[in-house]
């Protein structure tokens, strides 16, 4: 096995999961090819597609250099499908997932996967510049190399024009940047980019009470808002309206971005648990902020925004959304918790490490995967 999955291996195991589980998986072909030509896939789990179902999607190979993250997807999907198929639970190092958590998942929502969102720039990454983080789309390059590609997680229409919603003391390179040669580079246009184009085609159709974005540089879990520090009592400031534009995005100021209630305990809820299986897989606590302290910590640090380690976000803040709905919090939770478990068993930090060698065997009843990783990660 190789120690990371190369851009072919990844698209070969969709291949194998759709084989080896006819009854438990399906292939999605993405409309958008990559720059370089390549198309894209998905992958469906679920007992049956019926539309009623909620939709839990996880992506990851956002950017380049995180390595970790489209081999930790893909070992999540299989080991989910493996221990359904067998009846069986799974555990990693102290956590338990037994195999009713395993059933509710499979049966009672549709999980869908999207482990390489990038694979241009993961490919370019592993065979040219490890530190590689954006795509390989040379329009706006004119020439220069080091201009190539697009921060696909800048590319999104959420705020998008930074210099029309933020205050101009938050206009720094972690926020975004509309300079082709920042890492940050947002592109010429919200969606340009045939990357975020799939990942809003999913959106689109799956429309999904729960988007986990994993990455690997700081081990901490992340969730809404990203613009600003929170608030639950006044709704007028929120990111649509108009009159708070140039405000946004200092902290310790009057502004505060709004979230209801119910949405902040779904969100801080679900991040809790998924913070707290991490730290019983990897024997250490792992991080549990606000998105938005991201962007200020890298600012301390003195440093651009390199990657995020995970996003964790309520797809809007509309009070009669799916999500609300206490089934529907008891499955995204098992969901949350049994993928960043996995994440943490093969959490890659640093880019270009070691990988690790996945050993499995059943106890109990109970599919144990242990991951054994190399110094320093």
């Amino acid at each position: 096995m190789a120690l990371i999955l190369n851009t072919t291996e990844i698209a070969s195991a969709l291949i194998n999961f759709e084989a080896t589980y006819p009854e438990l998986c399906r292939r999605l072909q993405l409309p958008k090819k990559t720059y370089e030509g390549r198309v894209c896939h998905a992958l469906q789990i679920a007992k049956g597609h019926a539309q009623h179902k909620p939709v839990v999607l996880i992506i990851a190979g956002v950017h380049a250099r995180e390595w970790g993250g489209p081999d930790i997807v893909v070992n999540f999907a299989g080991d989910l499908l493996r221990a359904y198929s067998k009846g069986k639970g799974l555990q990693y190092l102290k956590k338990t997932f037994l195999a009713r958590d395993i059933r509710t998942i499979v049966e009672e929502s549709t999980l869908v996967v999207f482990p390489c969102v990038n694979p241009d720039g993961v490919e370019f990454s592993h065979t040219k510049r490890y530190l590689w983080r954006k795509n390989r789309n040379p329009a706006h390059s004119k020439g220069d190399a080091k201009k190539i590609g697009v921060d696909i997680n800048r590319n999104y229409d959420f705020m998008w024009d930074f210099k029309k919603f933020f205050h101009p003391a938050a206009w720094t390179d972690s926020l975004a940047s509309d300079n082709p040669a920042i890492e940050t580079f947002h592109g010429p246009e919200p969606f340009s980019e045939p990357e975020t184009q799939n990942v809003r085609w999913l959106m689109d159709r799956f429309n999904p009470v729960l988007f986990l974005d994993l990455h690997s540089y700081d081990g901490d879990v992340l969730f809404s808002w990203g613009s600003d520090e929170n608030q639950i009592t006044d709704p007028s400031q929120n990111f649509i309206n108009p009159a708070y534009n140039g405000k946004r995005g200092r902290i310790g100021d009057t502004y505060r971005e709004y979230l209801s209630m119910r949405d902040y305990e779904t969100a801080t809820g679900i991040a809790t648990a998924v913070s707290d299986a991490m730290r019983d897989v990897r024997n250490r606590p792992s991080g549990l902020n606000q998105d938005v302290f991201l962007h200020s910590r890298i600012q301390l640090r003195g440093g651009h925004q390199r990657s995020v380690s995970s996003d964790l976000e309520s797809e809007d803040t509309r009070q009669d959304d799916a999500r609300r709905h206490t089934g529907a919090y008891r499955f995204l939770s098992h969901t949350a918790n049994l993928g960043r478990a996995a994440f943490a068993a093969r959490h890659l930090v640093s880019v270009g490490s070691s990988a690790r060698e996945l050993k499995f065997g059943c106890i109990d009843g109970v599919i144990e995967t242990t991951a054994a990783v190399c110094p320093g990660q």
